[in-house]
């Protein structure tokens, strides 16, 4: 089983953040307003900020302990992300994009991790593959994202507001592609949002962020999600998949 166990420290300009997080293969959702620090997590996990004091744990590998002057970088972290602006390179098609993770791997390494071939079938982009990231939808960007992220086989999938750019349909859709994705994967998820309707439906887990620090009582002790998100007025009419 995976298991993540976080616990650092980052003073930010505004306020100190202040997280302890464990987490198994489970989704856990990261809730709260805008710059609330929810996004600053996320790019503290993946190496693409330094805490200033604490530690990360991913499975049986140490990827950052100030206390032992340990900082794996980022892209030996086995950490997928997928990023709210997407982040694909424009002058590269959707195959290139997704290839990127792996440009720099060996022969050994790309034998042991995903081919990228399943992942355009299973999301619907082998029709794609040529196109540039300015001749997508932004569902068609989105799920180029998600690919991107997974080739590189993760032991940790972060996703930044994977819906913020969407329309309705495609973020319905979206909802039921990441929870089957996590069926798949069997891999911790941690996903940021601010939006109520999508925490309801994604969440094993909810932590609410208050200013850098998880706000007591936020987290369902017992699993119950749905029981906590109704406590704090969350939709869960959520509708189905279309299309």
């Amino acid at each position: 089983m995976n298991m993540l166990d976080v616990r650092f420290q980052k003073d930010l300009w505004h306020f100190e953040l202040d997280i302890a997080i464990r987490l198994n293969n489970q989704i856990l959702v990261l809730w709260g307003p805008s710059g609330c620090g929810k996004t600053t997590i996320l790019n503290l996990l993946s190496g693409l900020l330094r805490p200033d004091e604490g530690s990360i744990r991913l499975n049986d590998r140490v990827l950052f302990s100030s206390m032992d002057r340990i900082d794996i970088a980022t892209r030996d972290r086995h950490i997928g992300y997928v990023f709210q602006d997407y982040a694909l390179f424009p002058h590269k098609t959707v195959l290139e994009n997704i290839r990127y993770g792996i440009g720099r791997w060996s022969s050994e390494q790309l034998a042991t991790n995903h081919d990228p071939e399943p992942l355009l079938e299973s999301f619907g982009l082998k029709h794609l593959v040529h196109r540039y990231p300015s001749q997508l939808s932004g569902g068609e960007q989105q799920r180029t994202a998600i690919a991107r992220a997974l080739v590189v086989n993760p032991q940790l999938l972060l996703l930044d507001e994977p819906f913020s750019a969407l329309d309705h349909d495609n973020k319905v859709n979206l909802r039921h592609v990441i929870k089957d994705l996590h069926q798949r994967w069997q891999i911790p998820f941690i996903i940021v949002t601010h939006d109520r309707e999508d925490a309801a439906f994604l969440a094993d887990d909810v932590v609410e962020i208050e200013r850098g620090r998880i706000k007591p009582g936020s987290a369902s002790q017992d699993g119950k999600v749905h029981h906590l998100i109704q406590r704090r007025g969350l939709s869960l009419n959520l509708g189905s998949p279309r299309g």
